[in-house]
């Protein structure tokens, strides 16, 4: 009877140690969800009438309905250079840029927008044990809408050289030539033989002088 006693505490000590061992995995591994409306962000670019005007479009809605989301900060970054705009009640937003072939050469350049969520807040759920210990086991990310983001590349070729002048020269001459060569093409079928006939008139007139 006396050595069966220190067997049960030394099982009743264990126990509480496995529950303590619990309680501390729970503590430092808490679950994390994260919930909000998913979007998502259409990116393209436009060129201007210009080789160095170009117009990039971004457009955020909600991801499954495309419902379009308005009033939202849109962060754009062109190799390391930032621009922001807010979109419009159709969820578009536009920002104009101007882009040169770096040397002359042709330049790819990296188009990047950003959406970076709105209405984030956080909740976290605890629980308290038998012995009065609070434990974090759930935290929850709450978002109004979810992040998203999106990239293009875009390439700004080199400067054409300009043969606009030469060419209107080149067609000028052309055209002088050809208004040349229709001055001095012969007359049409009417004018030929309408000659004729005067020259053939002229000519039996000067006949019949001479018979007189």
């Amino acid at each position: 009877m006396l050595s069966s006693s220190p067997l049960r505490e030394i099982k009743v000590a264990k126990t509480r140690s496995v529950q303590a061992l619990g309680n501390v995995t729970l503590a430092t591994r808490p679950v994390t969800l994260t919930v909000g409306v998913e979007t998502e962000l259409w990116l393209w670019v436009e060129r201007g009438s210009t080789d160095t005007d170009h117009t990039v479009y971004a457009r955020l809605a909600q991801a499954i309905s495309s419902i379009p989301i308005s009033g939202q900060l849109i962060k754009f970054d062109v190799d390391g250079m930032p621009y922001a705009g807010t979109t419009d009640p159709d969820g578009y937003v536009a920002q104009l840029l101007n882009l040169v072939a770096v040397g002359g050469e042709a330049t790819t350049y990296q188009v990047k927008a950003v959406f970076e969520g709105a209405g984030f807040k956080t909740r976290n759920l605890t629980i308290t044990d038998p012995y009065g210990q609070d434990y974090l086991v759930c935290t929850t990310l709450q978002w109004d809408y979810k992040a998203s983001q999106n990239s293009v590349t875009l390439m700004v070729e080199a400067p054409k050289t300009d043969t606009t002048a030469s060419t209107s020269d080149e067609n000028a001459t052309v055209t002088q030539n050809e208004e040349a060569a229709t001055a001095t093409t012969p007359p049409i079928l009417e004018q030929i033989q309408q000659e004729a006939e005067q020259r053939s008139s002229s000519h039996r007139t000067r006949e019949a002088d001479n018979y007189f």
